[in-house]
C-alpha cells in the first residue's frame, strides 16, 4: 500500500514531467524581410528558430498575405554552382536553433502583392511537423543593412 507521502512524491513527480513536456515548444526570433526596388516581385525572409524540445521538428509550409507564394528554399551545389532550389522542410534540430540567414537557407516571398517598404511589418505562417502552426511580423529592413 502506498503511502500518503510517496503518492504526494509521484503526483509531484507526474506533474514536474507533463510541465517539462508543455514548456517544449518552437520559437520564432528576429524575422526580418528584405527590401527589394519597386517593381521586384521576390524576396528573401530570414529568421531564427528556436526548438526546446528534445526531438526535432521540421518547417514544413510557409505562407504570408504579402506574397501568392512562399517557399522555403536551400542552396544546392548544381554542378559546381551553389544555386537556390525549393525545399520541402527545413529540419531543426532538438533543443538547438537555427538561422536562417543570407546565402543559406530562406524563405523566398514570390509575386509580391505590394512593394514593401522599410519599416512595414508583414505576416508569416509558419506550420510545423508536430503539429504547430505559429505566426509572426517580419520587419521589413533595407538589403543594405
Amino acid at each position: 500500500m502506498m503511502t500518503t507521502t510517496r503518492f504526494l512524491n509521484f503526483c509531484f513527480l507526474l506533474f514536474a514531467s507533463l510541465s517539462l513536456n508543455a514548456y517544449a515548444e518552437v520559437v520564432i526570433k528576429k524575422a526580418y524581410v528584405q527590401a527589394v526596388p519597386e517593381g521586384y516581385e521576390e524576396t528573401a525572409v530570414f529568421l531564427t528558430i528556436k526548438n526546446s524540445d528534445r526531438h526535432p521538428v521540421y518547417l514544413n509550409n510557409v505562407s504570408s498575405p504579402a506574397s501568392q507564394t512562399a517557399e522555403i528554399q536551400k542552396y544546392k551545389n548544381n554542378d559546381g554552382v551553389m544555386m537556390l532550389q525549393k525545399a520541402d522542410s527545413i529540419t531543426v534540430l532538438g533543443n538547438s536553433t537555427l538561422e536562417l540567414q543570407p546565402g543559406g537557407e530562406q524563405i523566398s516571398l514570390i509575386g509580391l502583392r505590394r512593394h514593401l517598404t522599410v519599416g512595414d511589418t508583414i505576416e508569416l505562417s509558419l506550420k510545423f511537423s508536430n503539429g504547430k502552426s505559429l505566426k509572426t511580423d517580419a520587419l521589413v529592413v533595407s538589403s543594405e543593412d
